[in-house]
C-alpha cells in the first residue's frame, strides 16, 4: 500500500511540475479523453460527457482435476459500458465544478469464446445488464494561472439490485477515485493531455453469497498528442494508457498485482463547436496480462472501441 501512495503522489507531482514550467494558452478547443475534460466551466454553465464503450477478450481458465491432471477452457468476456456524466459551473473563479454521474452495463461471459461481442446486445440469458452505479463528483483547479490542471474527485454507489446482479455488473462496492488531467498546448497545430487516476473499492463480506473481497485499487494513466488536421475542427489524438489492477492479500499484508495492461489508442475528434464535439476511440494492446492463478488472457483477442460526446450549455 505504501508503495502505491509512493507512486501515486510522485505522479501527481509530475503533473504539477509539468504545469508550473508551462505557459498557459486561452483554452480554444474542447478536448476530451475516456470523457474527461480538463477544464473548469463558467458559473452557470452545464456540461454533458457521455461515454459508451465495448470492450471484449478472451480468457483462458486452467483446472485441474482429481488425479492432477490439467484442463483449459477458453471463455469470452464483453462488457458494454455507457457513462452520463453532467456538471454544473458554481465557482466564478472558474475554481471548481460539482457534478454527478450515472453508469448502465452489459456484460457476458461466454464460453463460447469465438462469438462476436455484439452478442452483448441480445436477450441472451448469460447476458445481464442494468444501472450499475451512481455517483457524485468535484472537478478543481489548484492553481488559477494553470487552469488545465485539474482534479476529479468521486464517489460511486452500488445501484443495482441484489447481491447476484451486482455481482454481474462488477458493482458490489462503493468505489472513491481521485483523477488528474493536464492540458497544454504547444502551438496552434498541437498539444498533450496527461492523465492519472486511482481508484479505491474498500474490502467488504458478502454474507449473503459466501465470500470476502479484499480491498482492490485500479491505477490508471495516459499520455496523449493531440494534432489538428482541419482547421481546429478535426483532431487526431494518438497516446498510450496504462492500467493496473493490484488487490491486497487475503492471507497477508501484501498487495498483489492481479492484471495490468497497456494500450495504444487512436482518437479522431470533430469539434461541431467549442459546445459541442464528438470522438471516436479504438484501442491496440501492446501489454494485457492476468496474474490471477490459473487465468490468463489471450492478448490478441482483445479488442475495445469507444464513441463519446460532449457538450456545454
Amino acid at each position: 500500500m505504501r508503495n502505491l501512495a509512493t507512486l501515486f503522489i510522485f505522479n501527481f507531482f509530475v503533473i504539477s511540475l509539468f504545469a508550473q514550467f508551462q505557459d498557459e494558452e486561452e483554452n480554444s478547443s474542447s478536448i476530451f479523453i475516456g470523457g474527461l475534460s480538463p477544464f473548469i466551466l463558467d458559473q452557470g454553465q452545464v456540461e454533458v460527457n457521455n461515454q459508451s464503450y465495448l470492450v471484449s477478450y478472451r480468457n483462458i481458465v486452467n483446472t485441474s482435476g482429481r488425479s492432477g491432471s490439467i484442463s483449459s477452457n477458453i471463455y469470452r468476456y464483453t462488457l458494454f459500458q455507457n457513462q452520463t456524466s453532467v456538471f454544473y459551473g458554481f465557482s466564478d473563479s472558474k475554481k471548481w465544478d460539482l457534478g454527478f454521474d450515472l453508469t448502465y452495463r452489459k456484460t457476458r461471459w461466454d464460453d463460447a469464446a469465438r462469438v462476436s461481442p455484439f452478442k452483448v446486445f441480445n436477450g441472451d440469458e448469460i447476458n445481464y445488464s442494468g444501472i450499475s452505479t451512481l455517483g457524485a463528483k468535484v472537478r478543481f483547479a489548484p492553481f488559477s494561472s494553470k487552469p488545465g490542471l485539474v482534479f476529479i474527485a468521486g464517489m460511486k454507489f452500488p445501484m443495482a439490485n441484489g447481491n447476484e446482479q451486482r455481482r454481474n455488473l462488477s458493482a458490489e462496492r462503493i468505489q472513491f477515485s481521485l483523477t488528474g488531467t493536464y492540458y497544454q498546448p504547444i502551438s496552434y497545430d498541437y498539444s498533450y493531455f496527461l492523465q492519472l487516476g486511482w481508484n479505491l473499492q474498500p474490502a467488504k463480506t458478502n454474507s449473503e453469497l459466501g465470500y470476502f473481497l479484499p480491498t482492490a485499487h485500479n491505477i490508471s494513466g495516459g499520455a496523449y498528442l493531440t494534432m489538428n488536421l482541419w482547421e481546429r475542427t478535426l483532431f487526431f489524438i494518438p497516446g498510450l494508457s496504462y492500467s493496473g489492477l493490484y488487490q491486497h492479500s487475503v492471507k497477508s499484508s501484501k498487495i498483489l498485482q492481479r492484471s495490468h495492461a497497456v494500450l495504444m489508442d487512436f482518437i479522431f475528434q470533430y469539434q461541431f463547436s467549442n459546445a459541442f464535439s464528438i470522438n471516436l476511440q479504438g484501442s491496440y494492446p501492446l501489454l494485457f496480462e492476468s496474474h490471477i492463478p490459473y487465468v490468463a488472457f489471450e492478448r490478441t483477442s482483445y479488442s475495445a472501441v469507444a464513441l463519446s460526446g460532449r457538450m456545454v450549455f
